[in-house]
């Protein structure tokens, strides 16, 4: 299994016809096997509680799996802290 947050920005038009950017942090757990994400979270500032949130999901998700899993991660922002 596999994870990175990564930063997505998306753009609202207000009333007064204004732009603001807004920026999102998904949090997605990848089987790397079959490419299937098992869970995620999201919010709009990263946070280690999404990651370990998503990552206890896809553990209780996996834990019928036969064989041990592995979890990689690039190891980035949320392990500095």
């Amino acid at each position: 299994m596999t994870t990175d947050t990564t930063e997505s920005k998306y753009y609202e038009l207000g009333e007064k016809g204004h732009v603001t950017m807004h920026k999102l942090y998904p949090d997605p757990f990848m089987d790397r096997c079959n490419g299937e994400i098992l869970s995620y979270a999201m919010d709009k500032h990263p946070t280690s509680k999404n990651v370990m949130n998503a990552r206890n999901t896809a553990i209780e998700i996996s834990s019928d799996c036969p064989h041990q899993g592995t979890f990689h991660s690039d190891q980035g922002w949320d392990y500095e802290i």
